[in-house]
Parts: C-alpha cells; structure tokens; sequence
C-alpha cells in the first residue's frame, strides 16, 4: 500500500522516517517558532547519538529574526557539523541561516538568495514603538556582523545593498562567500 500525505501535508511515514536515519532536516517553511521547536529538538536529537553531519535542505521566504538566532545558536552548539543546502528560493533569515552552516554549504544551481535589512513593524504607545525600534537595529546589527563574519560581504556592501532586496544567484552566493559549492548534475 502507498503512504499518503495527511491533511497536514505532513511527509509519508517512510520518507520521515528515511530522513531521521539519515539525519537529514527539511526547511521548507517560513522561520517561525513552531519551526524553531522542530528544528531545534532534531539537532539535539542527532547531536545526542553521536557527532556524525547533519545535513539541513531548505527553502524558505525568511521569517522572525530571533527563530532564525536561536537555530544557529542550536547549530554552533552542537558537537556534529551542520550542513546546510539551499534548494530554490532562499531569503532574509534562511540566507544569514545558510552563512552559518558549520558543515558544508552548497546551494543548487538554480536556487536563489536574497538578502536585505531585517524588516518589522510596531503598533501601540510611542514609547513602547521606540523601544522596538532600537530593538530591531540590534537585531540588525547582530544579523549583518553575521554575514560579515561568516561571508566575503563586506561592511559597506551591506549597508549599500542591504537596504533593498538585492536578490542573487547560485554563482554570485558563491563568488560572495555565502556558500562553498554550486551543486550540478554531472
């Protein structure tokens, strides 16, 4: 008999349960905390059995910035190498997410990227709107000392581009140090 998806679009038993034994993670999801708890329990999941790569596949629009934080902190602490491949499009959190793979990190010939300054919105006393506005350029801060730290972007490429969606392609992530490999079918 055929494993069926579930309403849910949940994946067929077989293929999670392939995945887990092969340590593998999919991404294919907007950065959220629901995603956040998943990910994170199957790093320390795979990190508790022992220091074998695990192997990260994603495509995402981005999402919140302390999901995103908070999966690299996931990921810097775990004893294994993360590897993380990037598979279609991959924007704003699930970019700076890519940059800081402590495995490899390869993206697929025709995937994308896109990377610009971190985005939000405020609602409710002035006050309380600036304090998350100071918020937010902390955040931004830490978000674009990431990509410097862990890329050949510079400083003043982010703040010149980063202002806009500057969309790239597998060969500029490459050329920019956002990724190791461009992978292609031989």
């Amino acid at each position: 008999m055929m494993d069926k998806f579930t309403q849910n679009d949940m994946l067929p038993f077989k293929v999670e349960e392939s995945f887990m034994d092969n340590r593998i993670i999919l991404i294919m999801e907007d950065f959220t905390p629901s995603l956040a708890k998943t990910v994170i329990a199957k790093i320390l999941y795979f990190d508790s059995i022992n220091d074998k790569d695990i192997n990260i596949y994603m495509t995402s629009y981005g999402g919140m910035v302390d999901v995103l934080l908070s999966i690299i902190d996931a990921i810097k602490a775990a004893r294994c190498k993360v590897n993380i491949y990037a598979v279609g499009v991959n924007c704003s959190a699930a970019t700076v997410l890519l940059a800081c793979a402590t495995g490899k990190r390869k993206i697929y010939e025709h995937a994308s990227i896109m990377v610009h300054e971190v985005s939000g919105g405020a609602i409710g006393k002035m006050t309380d709107m600036g304090v998350d506005y100071e918020h937010a350029k902390s955040l931004q801060e830490t978000v674009f000392d990431l990509l410097v730290k862990h890329t050949k972007i510079t400083r003043e490429w982010l703040d010149k581009a980063g202002s806009k969606d500057m969309w790239l392609s597998a060969k500029q992530a490459l050329e920019l140090g956002l990724v190791d490999e461009i992978i292609t079918r031989k």
